[in-house]
């Protein structure tokens, strides 16, 4: 049975997750809003994801996608300010980092009993 530490210690992790997920979002929307590789940003942004999800923890991934999905569309993709995406290709790129960054999320973020999901109780006889 986990302790309050560990409880406290998955909690600050899987904050600290969202965050950098929200501020790598923010930080590649500012550096690449006038750039003509702003299409592949949030497919390259599945790296951080990659990141995220294996050290803080499916949830910081799940939700660190959602939000940089939501930073994205409002802040690097035309109309500046909106949620909606202007051009369809930009429009599927954000699907497709949606998609993948709640794949990996799901495929490698660790679960909260710290991934012993799998084991058998053992006996003590």
């Amino acid at each position: 049975m986990p302790t309050f530490s560990n409880r406290l210690w998955r909690l600050h992790a899987q904050t600290f997750g969202v965050l950098i997920c929200c501020a790598g979002a923010v930080l590649a929307s500012l550096l690449f809003q006038n750039s003509r590789w702003k299409g592949s940003v949030p497919i390259l942004f599945l790296a951080l994801i990659a990141v995220v999800a294996p050290r803080c923890g499916m949830v910081a991934g799940t939700w660190g996608t959602c939000v940089a999905s939501a930073i994205f569309a409002a802040f690097l993709f035309p109309p500046i300010g909106s949620l909606s995406v202007a051009d369809a290709d930009q429009r599927l790129n954000l699907a497709w980092f949606l998609v993948g960054g709640l794949a990996i999320s799901f495929l490698f973020g660790t679960t909260r009993d710290g991934g012993e999901h799998n084991k058998k109780p053992s006996s003590t006889r």
